[in-house]
């Protein structure tokens, strides 16, 4: 699959994770099945894990969708480990034109967004 979510009510935290090529119709299915699990919270915090998508529009239709999912409702903090590349620096750009640094921050390594969520081990 190439959109995936798991939830950890305990930690109030989800993680999402884009790998391969991943179409737009990918990406509208898997944030409606994050949307429509029972145990997703939009104020828990969430780390989206981007390093293996291929496609950049789609990975910054991604982007924007996980940072958009919750913030209209004041949710929680948005940790994305961004793709390398032309994709990046896309991904980069949205983020820089939300200027909610408290709320949505890109990250080269996971270790980095873990930290920031306080989730790393």
């Amino acid at each position: 699959m190439p959109f995936t979510h798991r939830i950890d009510p305990e930690k109030e935290y989800v993680e999402v994770r884009a790998t391969g090529a991943l179409a737009v119709a990918d990406l509208i299915a898997g944030v409606r099945d994050l949307i429509d699990d029972p145990g997703f919270d939009p104020l828990y915090d969430m780390l989206v894990d981007c390093r293996g998508v291929e496609i950049a529009t789609a990975s910054f239709g991604l982007i924007e969708a996980v940072s958009e999912i919750t913030q209209g409702a004041g949710g929680g903090r948005r940790a994305i480990v961004q793709v390398q590349g032309p994709q990046g620096t896309h991904a980069a750009r949205f983020v820089e034109l939300r200027n909610q640094p408290d709320k949505v921050r890109l990250f080269t390594t996971r270790r980095d967004a873990e930290r920031w969520l306080g989730t790393a081990p």
